[in-house]
């Protein structure tokens, strides 16, 4: 008797458990196929993975400047930008806003192209700090952006920097677009390669001239080191092909003419001598220390203190 009622105790639990899973509308996934399945269906949401953006900022020191870290990642982009920090107030706002306009244009950039779902786009911007005199830098930045595996871009920007009186230029092109002005970049550039027997037998004049003369120039082939301004030029682009990629380097000092005012007048500080005076006073203008820069009927003379 004993056995019989455990028995249909038993049968009446297996009953009960069978009703109660019976009443579920939408069971749960049984497998990876069948929550496939379901997914497909619409009668199983799977949760979504969270999209957190980690956006971290350091500071390490470095000879005369602080450098900044900025980086930002999260499954949908990757970000990594340096650049430096002077501790002067006005400078250091303008370095600041220089890198939120660049990471502000990337993001623009990702939202309005076409990304690979399975490629996160990149941003890298670092920089070279070269001192051309006391307080004087030039700061190059380079800037790789990629959007997808077969979509880059690299651009790279020259910012003036004066910690002498807390100055700055950002966006300015190097070399002003004035006729004369770009006359003496050429007949510099021309006057070098002529003496370069590595260059002269492969030179094509007219090619080096189109490429001083064309408006959508950024100079990107420009380094600085110390006082010297180096041009790389890729193969076939001013010369024959044998000249391979030719390099000139050229000091800074000779194409100060070829430079905007707001360049020169910074670079200018308390480092450069401005006199002026009348030609025939300045017989040893041919110095190579000294340049003329001729404004109407006067002569300034830029003595660059080395």
């Amino acid at each position: 008797m004993h056995k019989r009622k455990l028995l249909i105790g038993t049968l009446l639990m297996l009953v009960l458990l069978m009703t109660a899973c019976g009443e579920s509308d939408t069971p749960a996934p049984q497998g990876a196929e069948e929550a496939k399945s379901m997914l497909t269906s619409g009668k199983y949401e799977k949760k979504k993975e969270s999209e957190e953006t980690t956006a971290e900022q350091s500071i390490s020191a470095a000879e005369d400047m602080n450098i900044i870290s900025y980086t930002e990642e999260n499954d949908e982009k990757s970000v990594a930008m340096y650049y430096p920090e002077f501790q002067q107030q006005n400078i250091d706002e303008q370095l600041d806003v220089f890198k939120t306009a660049k990471l502000n244009i990337f993001n623009e950039l990702i939202k309005s192209e076409e990304v690979s779902k399975d490629f996160a786009p990149q941003l890298n911007m670092t920089f070279e700090a070269n001192l051309l005199a006391e307080d004087i830098y030039a700061l190059l930045f380079v800037i790789d952006t990629y959007i997808s595996e077969d979509t880059t871009f690299t651009a790279t920007e020259i910012v003036m920097v004066n910690t002498g009186t807390d100055s700055v230029l950002t966006g300015e092109s190097l070399f002003s677009y004035s006729l004369d002005s770009r006359e003496h970049l050429y007949n510099t550039l021309l006057g070098r390669m002529k003496s370069d027997i590595s260059i002269a037998p492969y030179l094509n004049a007219e090619k080096l001239r189109s490429w001083v003369f064309d408006e959508a120039n950024d100079f990107s082939n420009l380094r600085f080191t110390d006082n010297i301004m180096e041009f790389t030029f890729e193969q076939g682009e001013i010369a024959a092909d044998a000249a391979g990629r030719p390099v000139i380097d050229i000091p800074v000092t000779e194409l100060l003419t070829a430079m905007p005012d707001n360049i020169t007048q910074l670079i200018v500080g308390e480092y450069i001598k401005t006199l002026e005076t009348s030609e025939e006073e300045f017989p040893e203008a041919e110095n190579k220390n000294l340049q003329l820069m001729k404004s109407g009927n006067s002569i300034k003379m830029i003595k660059w203190l080395l």
